[in-house]
């Protein structure tokens, strides 16, 4: 199973406040994004959302983008770190309304139930987290992960990583420039040299949200990152996709039986992990095969004496044939 997609980094990139007045450009990045073949994740404030909102939200998955939550009404879950805020106590209808509420709504409206959470403010506290987890999310975004350890770059140690403690760099304004470790373009290149997944978040472009982006700034970013990804060294992918790919890998088992005309691959990992963690696995395989799966030719590519397969495990057992 090959790290990263098979490329030699990750990247994803987070886009807060979507619903939020200050953030009206989100829909344009998107498509910028999905004219280069590439996704995004728009962070959703579920409780402001309009039905016309709603509507873009579907456009946007469809392409490929993730629907992430970003609560209910953007409030603070600690008075400890945002002041003037209403803290979501445990127990508490805030810390309802909050989480669950807002997951409650993005799925209604988008079919889509949200699993990554990205904090108001990026401030998180235990019951929070606890709260996200029994709510089946993966992973979160808060403020004690900003520029930690490698500055917003996740190694590759899938029987280690922690969705709930995944790093990230945040855009900041010009100010306060010291606050953020990597330049735009930057931080893609440092997830390919380090071989990490790199985690940004930012806000619009061109609008009045914090630290916009211009335009031409941001389509500069695009074009870069998409260059990287058909040099095969990046995969730009929303951030739970990229959990699933490390969880999945961490945890995938299999026995191999021979058959009459093939190996057969069968998956011995329970059957709701694999769904739950479903997404495609790069794995490299020695020799020159035909992969099959649930009747499907997978359309496996050879290169330097071995062959390329990507394969859901939640979809069946994976057949290889000898080709010819």
């Amino acid at each position: 199973m090959l790290p990263w997609n098979g490329a030699q980094g990750a990247y994803s990139i987070i886009m807060d406040d979507y619903c939020l007045q200050t953030s009206k450009s989100l829909q344009w990045a998107d498509s910028v994004a999905y004219s280069h073949q590439l996704s995004i994740a728009f962070a959703v404030v579920a409780g402001r959302c309009t039905a016309d909102d709603w509507a873009k939200a579907v456009v946007m998955i469809k392409h490929g983008s993730e629907a992430v939550n970003h609560s209910d009404k953007h409030t603070c879950s600690d008075p400890a770190h945002c002041q003037g805020s209403t803290p979501w106590l445990a127990g508490s209808a805030q810390l309802f309304y909050e989480v669950d509420t807002s997951t409650r709504l993005i799925q209604t409206n988008t079919g889509i139930r949200p699993t990554f959470f990205g904090y108001p403010f990026d401030v998180a506290t235990d019951v929070t987290q606890d709260a996200l987890k029994s709510l089946g999310y993966l992973g979160s975004r808060s403020y004690t992960h900003r520029n930690h350890s490698y500055g917003g770059l996740n190694q590759w140690i899938p029987s280690y990583f922690d969705g709930f403690t995944t790093d990230y760099d945040a855009r900041m304004p010009t100010a306060m420039a010291a606050s953020q470790m990597f330049g735009m373009n930057e931080i893609a290149d440092s997830a390919i040299t380090t071989k990490a997944w790199a985690v940004r978040e930012t806000h619009g472009v061109a609008d009045n949200s914090y630290a916009p982006w211009t335009q031409s700034e941001f389509i500069d970013h695009i074009e870069h990152l998409a260059a990287l990804r058909d040099q095969g060294k990046l995969w730009v992918a929303p951030p739970s996709k990229v959990i699933r790919y490390i969880d999945l890998t961490a945890q995938l088992q299999w026995n191999i039986s021979v058959a009459s005309d093939a190996y057969e691959v069968q998956w011995n990992t329970a059957m709701d992990s694999l769904t739950r963690y479903a997404v495609p696995l790069r794995i490299q395989v020695s020799g020159s095969w035909k992969a099959v799966q649930a009747g499907k030719d997978l359309g496996a590519t050879s290169a330097a004496g071995a062959t390329l397969i990507s394969v859901d495990p939640s979809q069946g057992t994976l057949r290889l044939i000898p080709a010819p």
